[in-house]
């Protein structure tokens, strides 16, 4: 009678993968990534400086949402058939979602130099990462 509620192996939720680790980034985590790195800087010339950065509301949401993609694409990285077997992987996705939730925070301050230095944190981890299991042999992951 108790059978149902007695401990033992959980079910996961049903999940359906539909993109592979090769479509997920390109579609979903390289388009917030861009967005991110390409919403703050400083361009110098000889007319001077040019500060690049959100300056509406709307502006600034569109950085949020970009950081919490990148976020995100950290966790949905360690799901199921993406997930690589070692604690490399994890800590690599780990270092993903770290630099997304601080861009977003920068992003809901209102914090330029936030969102740049932020940007290099997702550099990081997305070059670590590359140069670990990309460059070693990019068809290990399913499109």
């Amino acid at each position: 009678m108790f059978s149902a509620c007695a401990g033992g192996e959980e079910a996961g939720p049903p999940f359906r993968e539909v993109a592979g680790t090769r479509l997920l980034m390109a579609s979903v985590m390289e388009p917030a990534a861009d967005h991110l790195w390409a919403s703050v800087g400083w361009i110098i010339s000889a007319e001077g400086e040019e500060k690049i950065q959100p300056r509406t509301d709307e502006e600034w949401i569109l950085v949020r949402n970009a950081a919490v993609t990148v976020a995100e694409s950290g966790n949905l990285m360690m799901m199921d058939r993406r997930k690589m077997d070692d604690e490399d992987w994890i800590a690599w996705c780990r270092d993903l979602i770290d630099a997304g939730d601080a861009a977003m925070q920068a992003a809901d301050a209102r914090d330029v130099q936030g969102v740049f230095d932020t940007g290099e944190q997702v550099y990081f981890a997305c070059a670590g990462c590359h140069a670990q299991y990309w460059a070693n042999d990019p068809n290990q992951f399913r499109q």
